[in-house]
């Protein structure tokens, strides 16, 4: 359950966040497009986005480390469609319980090569890491953490999704390969590499 609550929320993340408003330094949703990093609240990678977001737009998300809830249900109180509950294991659930409303610290790396590929002139240069970190309730009643890391790059062509690729890796969108995923999560039995592509460095 956990490590497909990581695939879903990178896969996703990844589309929309070249598309924020980038400051000088860290902006308040945790984008430095100077740096080419988000460091930040998973939520506040979408919040301020019309006609997207479901929640408090422009207001920006704080959570709690090592929290499986964290603020999501007050932050989603005001949800036009309604509320985002949270249940005993920390799992979402409700009408606006998307795959971001969850408490989910991310680090995201870019190049400019992907800047320019989101503009519409993409080379194999272009590429993204994804690195999440999460919480949830066992049933041995104690929070656990797991950690879901992923490499992407950019190769061209229009194949299926999910496409196993010779050197390991496997399609995404059409054009772009994961050429590494790491998932750690001890307690529910997960340790170390889901998809290693040779190479799978980046450039």
């Amino acid at each position: 359950m956990r490590k497909t609550i990581a695939v879903l929320l990178t896969l996703v993340t990844i589309t929309l966040m070249i598309n924020s408003a980038f400051a000088a330094g860290f902006d308040q949703w945790g984008y430095n497009q100077k740096a080419l990093i988000f460091n930040g609240w998973y939520v506040n990678a979408y919040a301020g986005r019309e006609n997207y977001w479901p929640g408090p737009t422009g207001t920006a998300y704080v959570g709690i480390k090592g929290d499986p809830c964290g603020n999501i249900v007050s932050y989603f109180a005001s949800a036009p469609a309604g509320s985002v509950a949270c249940d005993s294991m920390g799992n979402p659930s409700g009408p606006d319980a998307y795959w971001y409303a969850y408490n989910v610290w991310v680090v995201m790396n870019w190049n400019k090569a992907w800047d320019t590929c989101n503009s519409g002139t993409c080379t194999p240069d272009a590429w993204i890491t994804n690195h999440q970190t999460g919480w949830y309730l066992g049933q041995d009643n104690k929070v656990h953490q797991w950690e879901y890391f992923v490499k992407i790059v950019w190769i061209g062509g229009n194949r299926a999704d999910g496409t196993q690729l010779s050197n390991g890796g496997y399609v995404i969108w059409g054009s772009y390969e994961v050429i590494q995923e790491v998932y750690n999560d001890p307690y529910g039995g997960y340790h170390g590499i889901l998809t290693h592509a040779i190479p799978s460095g980046l450039g």
